[in-house]
């Protein structure tokens, strides 16, 4: 073998070993199709199901106390009102190093709260799509702060945020 053709097997070797550090690192086996999550964005009320299980996720809602005593996703959540003259303080005061979940009615304060936090710095925030409405329509109940559940249904909420 000549000089040139070693250098050559020598320096795809390199690379291939670069690629494979870069790309394929961690765990060898593959993850299950549950188990991965986006550090932010939108995710299903299954996917949002198993977050509120995990003892490594806060859950928020940012609904309003009338809405929240009608029943909430996770008996735990941080309650936050998103019309509250403080919510940004409060927001700003949460630690950014914590994985967060986010829900509110229908998704729209949700949605603008997640975008909030990224533009305070927080990197793994989480918004439930379509917020709790979506999380009935996926067959689940609302809790309330005893963790019963508690069917709710849509004639249940008159508030004009619904």
């Amino acid at each position: 073998m000549n000089k040139s053709t070693f250098g050559l097997i020598a320096g795809t070797l390199v690379v291939l070993g670069v690629v494979r550090l870069l790309f394929f690192t961690g765990s060898e086996s593959p993850t299950p199709a549950s188990a991965p999550e986006p550090s932010s964005g939108e995710v299903s009320a299954d996917v949002f199901a198993e977050l509120a299980t995990r003892g490594d996720v806060t859950i928020i809602d940012v609904r309003t106390p009338e809405e929240i005593a009608l029943g909430k996703v996770s008996p735990d959540a941080l309650e936050l009102d998103y019309y509250d003259p403080t919510f940004t303080t409060k927001v700003a005061e949460l630690d950014r190093s914590t994985t967060y979940g986010v829900y509110c009615r229908s998704g729209r304060r949700s949605g603008e709260v997640v975008s909030l936090m990224k533009e305070l710095g927080f990197t793994s925030v989480l918004d439930l799509a379509g917020g709790e409405i979506a999380w009935r329509e996926s067959g689940r109940t609302l809790v309330k702060g005893d963790g019963t559940d508690e069917e709710l249904s849509d004639t249940d909420c008159t508030l004009a945020s619904c």
